[in-house]
């Protein structure tokens, strides 16, 4: 399978420490990219760190909260010096970003 090329590139993912925002996130690591994975859970995102490794940071935060996105890009900017992209994968629809991506 081809892998994307990321190199450094820096995404935020929100969601980003389970499920199809996990996968995700570890996709572009593994494209080169640098990422900040959000999440709520304390287990998960200490499994997430662990796996995607030194590329990563991860920040407990509330994705309904816009102060967690604001956070989230700040952390990105900080630790890699720039943001490249933004996904928002949770469970529900509406997000920090105030609506549902799909009406």
């Amino acid at each position: 399978m081809q892998v994307l090329n990321l190199s450094g590139k820096s995404i935020v993912v929100i969601g980003g420490t389970t499920g199809l925002g996990f996968s995700a996130a570890r996709c572009f690591v593994r494209g080169g990219a640098r990422v900040v994975v959000v999440g709520r859970d304390p287990d998960h995102a200490s499994a997430a760190r662990k796996s995607l490794g030194r590329a990563a940071r991860v920040l407990m935060g509330n994705a309904m909260d816009p102060a967690t996105a604001t956070q989230a890009i700040g952390l990105a900017v900080e630790e890699f010096g720039r943001l490249d992209g933004l996904l928002s994968r949770r469970r529900r629809q509406r997000t920090c970003l105030g609506r549902r991506p799909f009406a």
